[in-house]
């Protein structure tokens, strides 16, 4: 039975062009290990990938997740659309099975009694029906019926939930994976939330993906009350116009938030990238290789600006990547509560989206 059509992130929902930031209430999944808590970057059908001592570990999908709150700040955004959501009842087929046997059993049963009133003799009826005499049609009758009452009220058996979505990202996004929260409700219970996490794989760029999720082992006759979809690549959380607590923002709107959660922290001598560099740009006339052997020294302004001091590399990739560089903004070292300008070296490949 499908029960209700979501229409988020339809096409009259798309940002405007400048609003290229979500400000959201995300939710970081993670797992305990060692006493430590170590984020989740990704999902395989047999592991879970947790980020420690900059690699990727595997642990067994039996592990305990936890998660935590927190408001996120993306220019990543993707398309979703919650297609139809449709309560059913797991046994049905088994259940249809049982109630043709039943019924083809009643209707042989009838022939054979039919059969045995027209003077056959009593040899004959329990020949004919290769079973046991028809004191066992009451039986019968009552099992077709029980069948037939769970066939035709599926509401008050319903004990699973599928959850059609379909996907549009606008760049090409890897490791994708859904966590994808029920909240049902089902008679002496109090509300509760299923979450359940399904792996997407890779988005391809403005291709609809469409993607089904099945709820098993639900309570019997349950109430559908909502459906909240978080989408991750590679353990970052990506907003859509469901997020909750969502806001778009232009990139100065996304920057001055930036720079005043980076205020309010503790004290940061240190510039944090906020703009990068898209990859394509550099990957146009640069190997990976390449990418890891150049070096730049960088002056980052109060306003977050910055001016390429020192490059090891050589005209006319030198005076290509100058430009492209001073195009990434930082959010500028904080003294005293006041951006101040700081000098960074680091590797290009750390300048990249």
């Amino acid at each position: 039975m499908v029960l209700a059509e979501d229409s988020t992130d339809s096409s009259e929902d798309k940002a405007p062009e400048s609003l290229h930031y979500g400000l959201f209430d995300g939710i970081d999944l993670q797992v305990e290990l060692d006493g430590e808590m170590h984020p989740i970057v990704g999902f395989t059908k047999k592991k879970i990938l947790i980020a420690r001592n900059g690699s990727r570990d595997p642990l067994s999908t039996d592990s305990k997740i936890s998660y935590s709150l927190r408001s996120k700040l993306s220019r990543k955004w993707v398309d979703l659309k919650i297609l139809k959501t449709e309560r059913f009842y797991s046994q049905m087929n088994a259940d249809f099975a049982a109630y043709s046997s039943a019924v083809n059993q009643q209707e042989r049963t009838q022939g054979a009694r039919q059969d045995y009133a027209l003077g056959r003799r009593p040899d004959d009826f329990v020949e004919h029906i290769n079973g046991p005499r028809p004191v066992a049609v009451p039986g019968e009758v009552s099992k077709a019926s029980e069948l037939e009452a769970k066939l035709v009220e599926m509401d008050k058996y319903a004990d699973s939930l599928k959850v059609s979505l379909a996907l549009i990202a606008p760049d090409e996004y890897k490791g994708v994976y859904l966590v994808v929260v029920a909240r049902i409700d089902s008679p002496g219970t109090e509300p509760e939330s299923r979450p359940f996490i399904q792996i997407v794989g890779r988005l391809k760029e403005d291709q609809k993906r469409k993607v089904e999720v099945v709820f098993e082992n639900l309570p019997m006759g349950f109430t559908l009350l909502g459906i909240e979809v978080r989408v991750y690549s590679q353990g970052e959380e990506i907003p859509h116009a469901g997020s909750p607590g969502l806001k778009r923002l232009t990139e100065e709107e996304a920057f001055q938030y930036s720079l005043s959660k980076y205020k309010s922290g503790p004290h940061h001598s240190e510039p944090e990238l906020f703009r990068a560099l898209p990859s394509e740009e550099i990957s146009s006339f640069l190997s990976k290789k390449e990418i890891q052997k150049i070096k730049a020294d960088l002056v980052v302004h109060p306003d977050g600006s910055t001016t390429v001091d020192y490059l090891n590399t050589e005209d006319p990739i030198k005076r290509r990547l100058v430009g492209l560089i001073e195009d990434v903004r930082f959010v500028p070292a904080i003294e005293n509560g006041v951006p101040t300008e700081a000098r960074i070296s680091l590797q290009l490949s750390n300048l990249v989206d």
